[in-house]
């Protein structure tokens, strides 16, 4: 049986339209090929709207919190208190459209995700915003060797940046037979 695409107008098999019980041939009015183009076509307009950019944000936000292996967020206790609505005001207020890569921020990172606590910050900052964190690097025992201004500086003398920050997330106990900690202010 043949059939005509609304789509495209080119007559084919019946076999190459998207099965569709609603319809009289059981088949429907497009073409395999260009229904999974509109489809394609369809996400691609709604990822970049407003509403497209902030349901995507909300659904990030959702999967880091939920993750309880995640040990910066879900691990962490972090949970999500912030309404589409309120993210929405969030864009709006920190003029998050003319961002090149808008992303949401944390202003303190041991907080939840609620309005008072999140802003609309370039993608680039959120990145490297808490990179320059000082170090201390401990004996064994737990006396101060040094206290390092930077992961990086630690990571010149011959450490691991990763390892680093694993022991200071409580994920390894050591790195390199000295234990590590964040330094307070």
């Amino acid at each position: 049986m043949i059939q005509k695409c609304k789509k495209c107008g080119e007559e084919k098999p019946v076999e190459l339209f998207t099965k569709n019980k609603f319809c009289k041939t059981g088949y429907g009015f497009n073409c395999i090929e260009c229904t999974s183009s509109m489809n394609i076509e369809s996400k691609i307009k709604t990822h970049k709207t407003k509403h497209g950019k902030l349901i995507r944000i909300l659904s990030n936000i959702s999967t880091r919190c939920n993750d309880m292996n995640n040990v910066d967020y879900g691990g962490k206790g972090i949970r999500n208190f912030i309404s589409y609505a309120e993210l929405s005001f969030l864009w709006d207020r920190d003029n998050a459209s003319s961002m090149k890569r808008p992303s949401i921020d944390r202003i303190d990172n041991n907080k939840n995700y609620e309005l008072s606590n999140c802003r609309f910050i370039e993608l680039s900052l959120n990145v490297t915003k808490d990179q320059i964190v000082a170090v201390n690097q401990l004996s064994m025992d737990g006396n101060l060797v040094k206290k390092w201004s930077s992961l990086s500086e630690a990571e010149i003398a011959g450490f691991s940046h990763g390892n680093i920050c694993s022991c200071c997330k409580g994920v390894r106990k050591s790195h390199l037979n000295y234990r590590w900690e964040y330094a307070k202010n």
